[in-house]
């Protein structure tokens, strides 16, 4: 983003830590990160019924019917790109970091205090050093966007719609 800041209008992340030294990946991206530990890992969850799929799904959050619709489009494509984004971004911190502190752009970082895989501190400290606001979503966790779309919504059009 920060290559060419003059398109950039406004920016929102809801996984802002991963821009910070302090960041530290998740057992599950260890494990897509790790050539052959990531391929069993999909083999495994491929061989899986949708609703086996679907349960997993719901114990990081997704409601019933949205994990349902999720866990039917998991496939071997969907796989491959997992693996190959994680394993592009295993030093993240050192490497993301830079960008994030030139875009002029006004940038917002949503918070969700019930993230398994995020941080508060951290992803409060990567807001504050990239000059962006915080909003924080009470009782969401990694899928905020399902769990509460209404008001993840309004926030986002309340950032928006700032001049």
């Amino acid at each position: 983003m920060s290559l060419r800041p003059q398109l950039v209008r406004t920016w929102r992340s809801d996984a802002l830590g991963i821009t910070t030294s302090a960041f530290t990946w998740h057992d599950l991206a260890r494990i897509w990160q790790t050539p052959g530990e990531g391929e069993a890992f999909f083999e495994r969850q491929l061989a899986q019924t949708a609703d086996e799929q679907a349960g997993a799904f719901e114990l990081f959050g997704v409601p019933h019917d949205e994990a349902v619709a999720l866990a039917s489009r998991v496939d071997q494509t969907m796989a491959d790109c997992i693996l190959a984004l994680y394993r592009s971004a295993v030093d993240v911190g050192r490497e993301w970091a830079p960008a994030f502190c030139d875009i002029p752009a006004p940038g917002l970082a949503l918070v969700a205090t019930q993230d398994p895989f995020g941080s508060v501190a951290i992803t409060t400290a990567a807001a504050e050093q990239a000059g962006a606001r915080t909003a924080t979503l009470h009782g969401a966790g990694h899928w905020w966007m399902l769990q509460q779309p209404v008001a993840a919504a309004a926030v986002l059009e309340e950032f928006w719609a700032e001049p």
